[in-house]
């Protein structure tokens, strides 16, 4: 019993893959390419048939005639018709149909006497070529009932008078030519079917490793972050007056950011480099770092080095262009007077026109070593001061009107 259900299942099984490959059918995924030849085809019929037209008109063969003329209109309205819509399958199985009725009335008056020959050739491979192999199939069929009905049956003494030989070998030959051009088919599906599942494979096995090298590069990243956050933690902690100032710059950057109306990725680089923006500084000596008083020239200029100092100890281990030119960039002048490298204006990448506001913003509202923190209204004023000298007019308004609107919990009030 399990033998026998086996069997079946297995039978059922090869049911399936057989009607799949019948199934198949380019045109469905192809239409566009098959347009131009469909129209083609349309034109080759018009004239051929314009041609049989004159010739059985003259033989008096009035039906074929009729026939030939109906062709000729078909074929001309059909191409002009896929010029303005897709009806590609509509025009093929008008086609087919025409096909079957035509060569069952020339097969029944015995026009196509003399050409059995080419009929065995070309009705098994015709339909397998325009309209696919379940065309092929169903016309197929039809053609070889139609046949063994109309030569091996009573209904021969009714149609045009074969000879022996003809009715005896003609359905044999139609038979085999048809079963050797959906084998031909079935194989040729098979392997276009066999060859579409592989691309198919490497593409999820593609996408899937992509996926994975995605996450692991992700992973990284966000492994490299935590050192480095905890880095810049250490550095913030070592003076009161700068705790906590690296995530204050972050965060309010990001939301500076969205305010801007800028995409949520590109608002988490801005907050990675905000974390990070003077983790330069680690290499910069502690007696320039918490000096008191003001900088002489040298030190001054040692302080000039820290973005790329911080720029250098990142770009080897992190892989976001937005994070890098943040830290390298973010003491750039929007009139082209900062460092390091003096840009001008838009010149300077967007992240770091944030991160200038910001982190003046922060600086201004925090106790240093050698002032107090200003009152929010003195920040104002002293940053509408350097609009479009040290920032960015744009970025500088949508600062100061998200802190009027949505003021983060996590400012202190002065």
């Amino acid at each position: 019993m399990n033998k026998l259900k086996k069997h079946i299942e297995n039978l059922h099984n090869y049911i399936e893959e057989i009607w799949h490959i019948f199934s198949y059918n380019s045109l469905d995924n192809n239409e566009k390419k098959y347009k131009t030849t469909i129209q083609a085809i349309c034109l080759v019929v018009a004239f051929v048939a314009c041609f049989t037209f004159t010739v059985n008109l003259k033989s008096e063969h009035f039906i074929i005639a009729g026939v030939c003329f109906f062709l000729i209109v078909s074929g001309l309205v059909f191409f002009f018709v896929l010029m303005q819509w897709n009806a590609i399958k509509f025009v093929l199985n008008f086609y087919t149909i025409l096909f079957v009725l035509c060569y069952s009335l020339c097969f029944v008056k015995g026009y196509n006497n003399g050409f059995a020959g080419l009929w065995i050739i070309i009705f098994p491979f015709l339909p397998i070529l325009v309209g696919g192999a379940i065309h092929s199939l169903i016309i197929g069929c039809y053609f070889l009932f139609f046949v063994i009905v109309c030569l091996w049956t009573p209904v021969r003494n009714c149609i045009f008078p074969y000879t022996a030989e003809f009715c005896s070998l003609f359905p044999v030959l139609f038979a085999s030519s048809f079963i050797f051009s959906l084998y031909i088919n079935f194989r040729i599906q098979k392997e276009n079917i066999a060859q579409e599942d592989l691309v198919k494979l490497k593409q999820k096995h593609i996408e899937e490793l992509a996926f994975t090298v995605e996450k692991e590069k992700e992973f990284n990243l966000h492994l490299s972050f935590k050192m480095i956050n905890s880095m810049t933690k250490a550095l913030d902690s070592r003076d009161e007056y700068t705790k906590d100032h690296s995530m204050r710059v972050a965060e309010l950057s990001r939301i500076t950011a969205l305010k801007m109306g800028c995409s949520k990725d590109f608002a988490k680089s801005v907050y990675r480099a905000g974390l990070v923006h003077d983790i330069g500084k680690i290499g910069i000596r502690d007696s320039i770092l918490y000096k008191k008083t003001a900088f002489d020239s040298a030190e001054y200029a040692a302080i000039k080095k820290h973005p790329e100092i911080g720029y250098n100890i990142l770009k080897e281990s992190i892989d976001d262009q937005i994070v890098l030119d943040g830290v390298l960039f973010h003491h750039e002048r929007f009139n082209g007077g900062g460092y390091p490298q003096g840009l001008y204006g838009e010149a300077i990448p967007l992240v770091a026109r944030i991160l200038c506001v910001v982190d003046s913003f922060d600086a201004m509202n925090s106790n240093r070593v050698y002032r107090n923190a200003m009152t929010e209204q003195d920040i104002f004023v002293e940053l509408k001061k350097f609009k479009g000298i040290q920032f960015d007019p744009e970025i500088l308004d949508a600062f100061i009107e998200m802190l009027q609107t949505e003021r983060p919990d996590f400012l202190a009030e002065n």
